[in-house]
């Protein structure tokens, strides 16, 4: 499968990386030496074609070479892939550092302590120069002047490396960095090209030498005129960005209410009650200049499925040489992590997990079990209220089982190993492992909220893996997601803020870290308060509408209505109905955590108003004013 790295199109924006040959470049290709990419190597592997020189840990991870290492370490080809009569050569290579402050290359390499290297340090402000090892097993002698320059870990550059007898050019993409002699005493005139990382992680990708025609001397004094460059190609820049958002927060009245797996009529939208959720979210990546497309999907199957459904939208909106940003609320962060995985990479650039399980959740356990809704989140429990009592719990909530112990004998206060169980995920965990394909991935988690970390059990015949009788709770969560869960080992960040499940992503704090994930600046909006209460009506087939005590009237939308934190009182309900038949849904979510539900069954196509009395103080279940809404034939 083709990787990421090859340049095509990003996913919440990184950049269009090609194999560029530098306007400004004085010499000629002319044959390609050596060259390698890395595809053909397993993940773990040593490429047969390369020796390390230092520390061992250098390996292939999806495509990529690379080490993460305390130390110091070389990498350079075998002698039996080199010839040690090539100097006039070009070093093309992708390059992609995931932490530490040095970055560095070889060139001119003949051994342990004879050797020239870039080398960049954040330390310095972020400054580049060469550095000439001659014989020396005590540090090296600086061959050029510092020079400004600035590097980002978790992006991929492309570095070339020009080398004609003692003429040392170095570029990064179209920007020359250097462009030097080594007119020294005695300069290194061959030698190999290599890799090096030191007090670092980083990933190299799609290595070529190649080789380049001797510069001739020009016969001065008369100057020769030069000819006007060919502009490099510009990599084309990423503004489009996939928003993937979160369980239950996509909605399709045929599908939900009549638990169809296919055949449904419409399309999957956003869902009413969750659009205040992702509001401000999409709003201020507009006005940052993005494209941003939203992938509402059905949210029942399973991540694998809604993945390749992901690949086709992406498909059908990215144009053949661009890339995109993603961006993915909870149970779409498995989604874009999958599509990662399964395509390479794909045509994404970034990739921000927003409250993730990476490892699972503690709360699908009593809902794949038992169908028993313990989510604290009020967009994720008024849609698990919606699915489950109308139609029972979704495939898609066994990919998000905890992939670490997390269930306690009660009466031993041993935990229960997750791979003993009978109750497992059946997605996780995968091989999602820096460097990602070459895509920056990120992730954003949220803390200070008491949030299921351990269920006490015991033996029960109706619960295979044991019934919940206690809970431990811990504040180093989101109140859904676990902070350890929601993170992933190697990503080139792991921001937490403090902030609910939905407020990592609906909040001014959450929106400025996305924000600035993406290279734009953050915002200064008002703050977001979960919402404590809501009152959810959803007909089919039909349009209806209420009018509260003020007057306001609001319609359905998609076969739902969806008041957040409604106030007490009367509220006017008028229907259309559309079939001989219809269903109707009152679902009360209280403010103590109560949750009330009814369904209704109307005949006949006329209406008569009806009043719904809500009353978050003195609730109960049927608050429709009479048994009928309309006559019946």
């Amino acid at each position: 499968m083709r990787k990421s790295l090859k340049g095509t199109f990003f996913l919440i924006v990184v950049c269009l990386l090609f194999f560029l040959v530098p306007a400004n470049s004085g010499t000629q290709a002319q044959s390609s030496l050596f060259e390698d990419n890395f595809n053909t190597n397993p993940n773990g592997s040593v490429p047969n074609s390369w020796t390390i020189d230092g520390p061992s840990g250098w390996n292939v991870q999806n495509g990529m070479y690379g080490i993460n290492t305390a130390g110091v370490s070389n990498t350079v080809p075998k002698d039996e892939y080199w010839d040690s009569t090539w100097k006039n050569i070009s070093f093309d290579v992708d390059a992609m550092w995931m932490s530490g402050q040095d970055k560095n290359i070889i060139f001119h390499y003949i051994g342990t302590y004879s050797f020239y290297e870039i080398h960049y340090n954040e330390d310095d402000g972020g400054t580049f120069h060469i550095d000439r090892h001659i014989d020396q097993t005590n540090g090296a002698s600086v061959a050029t002047p510092l020079k400004n320059y600035h590097l980002n870990n978790g992006v991929l550059y492309h570095f070339r490396v020009e080398l004609s007898d003692n003429h040392i050019k170095i570029f990064e993409g179209a920007n020359t960095l250097f462009d030097i002699q080594d007119n020294t005493p005695n300069p290194i005139l061959g030698g190999k090209i290599g890799l090096r990382a030191g007090g670092t992680e980083v990933w190299f990708d799609n290595v070529v030498v190649t080789e380049i025609s001797a510069e001739t001397p020009t016969p001065s004094p008369t100057p020769t005129p030069t000819p006007s460059p060919t502009p490099s190609p510009t990599p084309t820049p990423v503004t489009k960005v996939f928003l993937i958002p979160g369980t239950g927060a996509s909605w399709n009245v045929d599908a939900l209410i009549n638990c169809k797996e296919s055949g449904y009529s419409g399309d999957w939208t956003m869902a009413p009650y969750a659009k205040e959720v992702y509001s401000q979210l999409l709003s201020s990546l507009t006005a940052a200049g993005w494209d941003t497309t939203t992938f509402n999907y059905d949210w029942r199957k399973q991540v694998p499925e809604n993945s390749s459904l992901f690949s086709n939208f992406v498909n059908s909106n990215v144009g053949l040489n661009e890339k995109a940003d993603i961006v993915s609320h909870s149970l779409g962060g498995l989604i874009g992590r999958n599509y990662l995985e399964s395509q390479s990479g794909g045509k994404a650039s970034k990739l921000l997990t927003v409250g993730t399980p990476h490892k699972g959740l503690a709360i699908t356990y009593p809902a794949v079990v038992n169908n028993e809704i313990w989510a604290n989140d009020l967009v994720e429990k008024i849609a698990a209220t919606l699915l489950f009592k109308h139609c029972g719990v979704p495939a898609s909530f066994k990919n998000m089982l905890p992939i670490y112990d997390y269930l306690r004998n009660s009466k031993t206060n041993q935990l229960k190993d997750v791979n003993s169980m009978e109750t497992k995920n059946n997605y996780l965990p995968t091989n999602f492992v820096s460097p990602f394909w070459g895509v920056k991935v990120g992730t954003l988690a949220g803390t200070g909220k008491r949030t299921l970390k351990i269920i006490d059990v015991i033996k029960n015949s109706s619960w295979p893996d044991g019934k919940p009788v206690g809970r431990e709770n811990v504040n180093e969560g989101d109140g859904m997601v676990l902070i350890d869960s929601a993170q992933i080992p190697g990503a080139a960040s792991n921001e937490v803020i403090n902030q609910s499940h939905s407020g990592i992503i609906a909040s001014t704090e959450g929106v400025s870290k996305i924000l600035e994930f993406l290279g734009a600046p953050g915002i200064e909006d008002p703050p977001y308060f979960d919402p404590t209460s809501a009152l959810i009506l959803v007909g089919y087939p039909g349009n209806f509408w209420i009018t509260d005590r003020n007057g306001v009237t609001t319609q359905s939308d998609k076969g739902m209505i969806a008041i957040m934190n409604p106030e007490d009182g009367n509220y006017r309900l008028q229907m259309i109905p559309t079939s001989g038949s219809t269903s109707f849904i009152v679902a009360q979510f209280l403010p103590n955590g109560k949750t009330l539900y009814k369904e209704y069954k109307f005949k006949g196509i006329r209406q008569n108003p009806k009043v719904i009395e809500f009353s978050s103080k003195n609730p109960k279940e049927n608050i429709l004013n009479s048994p009928k809404s309309w006559f019946e034939y």
